[in-house]
Formats: structure tokens, C-alpha cells, sequence
């Protein structure tokens, strides 16, 4: 929650910055409809990603539409029960959900709404032993949440920083805390007239308002990557990464209004992260490990005038622990410690390399802060050719948990063996360092 909490202020206070840019307008008109990513705290205090629509059937009334992911974990040793005498429970939950709003201030540039709807809850349950390992549950034991309908509520809120992009943050349940960002399309904001009225109050058809037409950007971008790890276990050493294959996915951006250079973007996309690990002396290519992890990527920034940041969030996907001489190896498995004839003997049980094994099956969903630059190197109607400079700082640590990892242990100089000592802090943080190109087709709305 803490890392959370630590994106959250990041967007925040860039938003308040660019919020303070240029004029908002009032948006919420008929027949207007918003779309767009929602990212916030769900039931248990998991991480939540959704994408929300809004259709503006009158002044005061829409229709919600959306869908939901959101995943969390119950270790029930805090109610009482000694660690690993129960199960840690899994969560996973995919939601779809249809319900009507109601908006308080329609023509306000800052808009409160409440909204009410049906949702269908899909529940993926693992029961995982004290080790890590999936078991089932125990005897009359089951899950606190199961699949089927249910209802949904949320009090949001909504800043229009233009006719076409608006700042969302809502109270409610499934989500219990979300921050998005919308993109409109159709309707047409009325014109104030020289008493006051507007077109709408008056009988009177709005004019078309002259003036720069809007322009989304949307296309694709590819980067080469390189990365490590920050911190290393005592008797190892580790390496830069050069990743592959490169970042690649599709970037949207959406600027606060027709003549502004600040908005907000979103990409989505594959990207691999990775780091060496190896023995601080002796080492060689068959015990120098290069390891690479792989995620889908959803990125929501901001973008002031090309200067870009904003917290991504990435969702495991594959794995691959390879000594440089191309012999995979695993670096996963049980650590147990026995006491043998009076002495403390270390028993490492590794996941065995073969079809099965699969080192993503031990990574935690990522949430890695962002800062770079987006420049332009040839621009025209059609679109724009753009450098992207990226730097990222993992905020969590990869890996679900660190006691699964061999980085984990220090080892024993003298002896080559990982010591029985488990540092959490050696699950691995991963800065990085990105250079690619985008181009950006841009779309008139």
C-alpha cells in the first residue's frame, strides 16, 4: 500500500501542475461519452486496474459501463494462528459491471456524480502452504469471496481540463480508491451568450466554435533496454543486462486542448527487465548467471511539453535464468536448514530445469516509477517521429518473496555455501535505462 500510495503522489502533484496550465472547461453535455484507465486500491487492499465508459444520455444522467482486475493475498497468522498452520490464500478478481450515474454539477468545470450498477465478480482462488507451495485448502476451510453477481457503487468526481481530457478519482466498491483519466468523444459544449444564457437554456443551436482542431496521438514505439540490480549478497557480484527482446507496444497520448504541449498518455506494451548474478571471485561463464524477467506494461504519465512522468505497472509474464554459456539453470526453490550430528547443514531444494519450470511463477506484480523525455525529430499533419529517454526505479522489490530466491542468501566465501541467514533486502530493485523511437499518427477528433 505504501508503494502505492508513492505512485499515487507522484501523479498527483504533476497533475496539479499541469492542471494549472490552461483553462477548463465544462464537459459533461449530452451525448457525450468518456473512456479510460482507472488504477486504485480493491477489496483487500490489492492493487486495482480497470477501464471505465461513460455515456451522457441528458444533462444530469449517463450510462457506466467498465471492467475490473484487481489481486490480493489473506495470511491469516495475524488473527491468531501460527504462520503456516493455514493456508495463504491467492485472490485474483476480472469484473464487468453496467449501471446509470447521476451528476450533481453538469456544467461545473469540477463534476461530483454518484453511480450505481450490477457486476459480475469472477474469483480465481490458490491456497499456498507456509513454503510458498499450492496446496489444497484444509478441511472446512474456504474462501472468503466467491464467483457471482453482485452490486456496485461509486462517489467520483471528475475536473475537465479541456472538452476532451478530465481528471476521475472515485469512492466505491469493488474499488475502494481509484485515480483515472478520461478521453471524450461527441457532444458539443455549449457557448456562453452575451446575457449570460447559454444556447441550451435559451432554445438556440450552439455555433461551431473556430479555432485549432483537437488532436489525439496514437502509434507505435519500440526501445532497446538495459538494467540491473541494486543491491547483492555477500561473496556475489552482479552485471548489466542489455534486454531482450526490446520494449515494443502501442502509446496514446492526449493533450489538455488543441493548443497545448501538456496532456496525458498511456502506453501499453511488453518489456523484459534483467541482471547478472555471479560469484564475486572465480567467476566464469558456467556460474554467470543472466537473469530476465518479462511483463505486460501498462504506463500511465503525464507529458509536459515532452518532459514525461508517471508510475507503470507491470504483470509477470515469462522468466529465463541462463548461464552465459547457454546451460539454464535455476535460481528458485525450497531453503531449509537441518542440524546434522550437532552442525547446521543448509538443504537448498531447487525447482528442477526442465518443461515445468518457470521463474515468473515467483514474480510479484511491478510498479516502477518513470522519468524521461519524449522529443520530436520530425513533425508533420500526419503524425510525429519522436526520440523517447527513459529512466525507471522499480518502487517494490520483483519477487513475491524473497526466502524462494538464491540471491537471497549470503554466501560463505570459504565454503561456496549460501548461509542460513535470509536478507530480504536482497530481493532485487531494478533501475534502468531505455532509448527508442515512437511514432505518433495523429487522429483529429
Amino acid at each position: 500500500m505504501q508503494v502505492l500510495r508513492r505512485g499515487f503522489r507522484v501523479l498527483c502533484c504533476t497533475a496539479l501542475v499541469a492542471a494549472g496550465a490552461f483553462t477548463a472547461q465544462a464537459q459533461f453535455v449530452p451525448e457525450r461519452t468518456f473512456v479510460g484507465p482507472s488504477v486504485g486500491l480493491g477489496i483487500g487492499g490489492g492493487l486495482a486496474y480497470g477501464l471505465n465508459g461513460e455515456y451522457a444520455m441528458n444533462e444530469n444522467f449517463g450510462l457506466v459501463a467498465g471492467l475490473g482486475l484487481s489481486s490480493f493475498s489473506e495470511d491469516f497468522s495475524g488473527f491468531g494462528f501460527p504462520s503456516g498452520t493455514l493456508p495463504t490464500i491467492d485472490y485474483s478478481l476480472i469484473m464487468g459491471y453496467l449501471g446509470a450515474s447521476y451528476h450533481f454539477m453538469p456544467a461545473k468545470k469540477f463534476d461530483p456524480y454518484l453511480s450505481l450498477g450490477i457486476a459480475y465478480l469472477k474469483w480465481d482462488v490458490t491456497y499456498r502452504d507456509s513454503e510458498g507451495n499450492e496446496t489444497d485448502p484444509f478441511a472446512g476451510y474456504s474462501a472468503a469471496y466467491s464467483t457471482g453477481v453482485g452490486f456496485t457503487g461509486q462517489l467520483g468526481a471528475r475536473y475537465h481540463f479541456s472538452d476532451v481530457v478530465s481528471g476521475r478519482i472515485t469512492l466505491g466498491y469493488p474499488m475502494w480508491v481509484g485515480l483515472g483519466v478520461d478521453v471524450a468523444f461527441g457532444g458539443v459544449t455549449p457557448a456562453s451568450s452575451t446575457d449570460g444564457t447559454t444556447p441550451t437554456e435559451t432554445g438556440e443551436v450552439a455555433p461551431a466554435e473556430a479555432g485549432p482542431r483537437y488532436k489525439l496521438y496514437v502509434g507505435p514505439y519500440v526501445a532497446g533496454k538495459a538494467s540491473i540490480k541494486t543491491e547483492v549478497a555477500e561473496g556475489t557480484k552482479t552485471g548489466v543486462v542489455f534486454n531482450v527482446p526490446p520494449d515494443f507496444g502501442v502509446s496514446i497520448t492526449a493533450p489538455f486542448g488543441a493548443e497545448t504541449n501538456i496532456g496525458f498518455g498511456l502506453q501499453f506494451g511488453y518489456a523484459t527487465y534483467g541482471y547478472q548474478f555471479k560469484p564475486e571471485s572465480n567467476a566464469n561463464d558456467s556460474n554467470t548467471v543472466n537473469e530476465s524477467y518479462s511483463y505486460i506494461n501498462m504506463f500511465p504519465h503525464f507529458n509536459i511539453g515532452g518532459f514525461i512522468v508517471g508510475v507503470n505497472f507491470g504483470f509477470p509474464q515469462s522468466g529465463s535464468t541462463m548461464t552465459v554459456a547457454g546451460d539454464s539453470v535455476s535460481m528458485f526453490g525450497t531453503f531449509t536448514a537441518d542440524t546434522v550430528n550437532g552442525e547446521v547443514e543448509y538443504n537448498p531444494s531447487l525447482d528442477p530445469v526442465g518443461p515445468n519450470y518457470d521463474p515468473a511463477k515467483y514474480l510479484g506484480t511491478m510498479v516502477e516509477l518513470r522519468i524521461g523525455g519524449s522529443i520530436p525529430i520530425v513533425s508533420s499533419d500526419f503524425g510525429k517521429l519522436k526520440i523517447n529517454i527513459m529512466a525507471g526505479y522499480t518502487l517494490n522489490q520483483i519477487f513475491e518473496t524473497a526466502g524462494n530466491y538464491v540471491g537471497a542468501y549470503n554466501i560463505d566465501t570459504s565454503t561456496g555455501i549460501p548461509k542460513l541467514r535470509l536478507d530480504e533486502g536482497l530481493n532485487p530493485v531494478i533501475p534502468s535505462l531505455s532509448l527508442g523511437i515512437q511514432y505518433d499518427f495523429a487522429i483529429g477528433l
